[in-house]
């Protein structure tokens, strides 16, 4: 059976939830899919990633990172920055320097629409 990057990865999230398990580990979830399947899939993160559950979430779009609720910004190996979203854009280091061209482009799209 064929399935696309997006079916197995909501499945793989149903699994999660079937199972409730107590420790989420999410890489990169919506990477691979179009931008249908990428809302679709945040939707679901959203509910799973709410109540007794810890979850660590590998990410660098500014979508997901403004979701959770610290922000650990690894530099050659170690924790350069840790914190909100909010508070280190707020600290213009390393984080807010690499955030900076998904503000643009973001703020470009809502200009165009």
């Amino acid at each position: 059976m064929q399935l696309t990057a997006g079916q197995r990865l909501r499945i793989a999230i149903a699994r999660t939830v079937l199972k409730n398990a107590p420790l989420l580990l999410i890489d990169e979830p919506t990477s691979a899919l179009e931008a249908e399947s990428s809302k679709v899939v945040n939707e679901a993160i959203d509910q799973l990633i709410v109540g007794n559950r810890s979850t660590v979430v590998v990410a660098h779009r500014l979508a997901m990172l403004r979701r959770v609720d610290v922000v650990a910004m690894l530099h050659d190996g170690e924790v350069d920055e840790q914190g909100s979203h909010d508070e280190l854009m707020n600290k213009c280091g390393l984080y807010a320097r690499l955030m900076q061209p998904q503000f643009s482009r973001t703020l470009r799209q809502y200009r165009q629409s």
